[in-house]
């Protein structure tokens, strides 16, 4: 937050601040929907799809086993978590 005096009159006991405030907005974000989204998606379009959520600043995939190349085909076997 920053503030700027504009004006101050100290006969009436008044002034004028121009404040700036900047903050971080969370939103309520379902992490059910995303896996029916992402069933047999490649990790770039895994990337892709999350990414495009404004609410959601940086993501890690990880798939197991190491060979595996894409989502399993099963939104059941998918695992998405939160972390802040």
């Amino acid at each position: 937050m920053t503030l700027k005096l504009k004006t101050i009159d100290l006969n009436s006991n008044s002034a004028v601040l121009a404040v700036h405030y900047e903050g971080k907005a969370l939103y309520n974000i379902n992490l059910e929907n995303p896996a029916g989204d992402l069933v047999g998606k490649s990790q770039t379009e895994v990337n892709d799809i999350l990414r495009s959520r404004a609410e959601i600043d940086s993501l890690e995939i990880t798939l197991a086993p190491s060979w595996q190349k894409a989502m399993p085909w099963f939104k059941s076997k998918i695992e998405v978590k939160m972390e802040e």
